[in-house]
């Protein structure tokens, strides 16, 4: 399914996934544990320098979920 759905830039890194909604999580070692964040967590806080709030729902500023 992946091979059907993600592309891959060679060049950046970069994925992209074409008729799929794809939710990525980023796995942080701290103090001994590791923390999964949503990626949209760590986009959140990287641009406003505060984690968001427990149990807060990120979405796209258009709040469209399955666009680019």
């Amino acid at each position: 399914m992946l091979k059907k759905h993600a592309r891959l830039d060679e060049t950046t890194g970069d994925i992209k996934f074409v008729g799929l909604y794809a939710s990525c999580f980023v796995n942080v070692c701290w103090k001994g544990g590791i923390i999964s964040l949503p990626h949209a967590h760590l986009v959140w806080f990287l641009k406003h320098d505060i984690c968001p709030a427990d149990r807060m729902i990120t979405d796209h500023k258009n709040d469209g979920s399955m666009d680019v």
